[in-house]
């Protein structure tokens, strides 16, 4: 735990200046998280960004783990529109062969996507 609580101290070394923003990725894998979490933000010098898998760690849990100092921001991933948004592809009817192979493709990258996804969740 005091490895971790140091590590702003370490940035301050390095790059000469105390980190403002403190994130933590996959939080639930870090034994002890909680009072690590606890103690940094008892400090009041930094703005704490903490993620987590939702199958091992609730928006709940944390709130309740760090009394109440949360505001959860759920992230969802994309629908399928938006990664055609995103890509600048416009279903719009009627389809030339291109667009429609290009939507085709999209189509089964976002389809493989989601089912890795599936799997790594159970």
């Amino acid at each position: 735990m005091d490895d971790v609580v140091k590590l702003p101290f370490i940035h301050q070394e390095i790059y000469g200046v105390e980190p403002s923003y403190l994130f933590f990725d996959e939080v639930q894998a870090l034994i002890g998280w909680e009072k690590i979490i606890y103690t940094l933000h008892e400090k009041r010098r930094y703005f704490i960004f903490i993620t987590g898998s939702s199958s091992k760690l609730l928006a709940k849990e944390v709130a309740t783990q760090l009394r109440g100092r949360v505001i959860p921001i759920y992230v969802y991933p994309f629908s399928f529109i938006e990664i055609l948004n995103l890509e600048d592809v416009k279903p719009l009817k009627p389809l030339d062969l291109y667009k429609a192979g290009r939507i085709k493709h999209l189509l089964t990258r976002y389809v493989e996507i989601e089912l890795n996804k599936m799997k790594l969740q159970k």
